[in-house]
């Protein structure tokens, strides 16, 4: 499981993250679900992702995309 980012920590870890592919990397949809979170239950759908696309889909779905 990810460990809490905090708000001050987001910009370096998303900067890290940053796929250089097209494929997100994992932590980079974690931490852009964690932006849009109004709250820890809205990440559960995430955090219970059981592959990279389930992911992305959870979080797609969080964003309102």
């Amino acid at each position: 499981a990810p460990r809490p980012v905090a708000p001050r920590e987001l910009p370096g870890v998303l900067e890290r993250s940053y796929p250089a592919t097209e494929t997100p990397t994992p932590d980079y949809v974690y931490s852009l679900a964690a932006l849009g979170a109004s709250g820890p239950g809205d990440l559960q759908p995430v955090l219970e992702s059981a592959t990279l696309e389930e992911l992305v889909a959870s979080a797609e779905a969080l964003l309102g995309r």
